[in-house]
């Protein structure tokens, strides 16, 4: 039951993500993309991208720590 609760608060807090970030933060965790080659897909350098990635990653854990 636990389990369900975070995973439910979990796609909760990745759904409310900006969109580059959610967009980004899922190529990255869920698809196996790397850095590279999601700056590729989006025309932008390989740095924006782990910074966005980093981001997702800190707005997530605030989320989770919140609820």
């Amino acid at each position: 039951m636990l389990d369900n609760l975070r995973d439910k608060r979990l796609v909760e807090a990745i759904a409310e993500l900006p969109e580059m970030l959610k967009r980004r933060f899922l190529l990255y965790r869920e698809f196996g993309l790397t850095y590279d080659q999601i700056a590729e897909i989006e025309g932008c350098k390989r740095q924006p991208v782990m910074r966005s990635v980093a981001r997702a990653e800190e707005k997530i854990r605030e989320k989770l720590k919140i609820l």
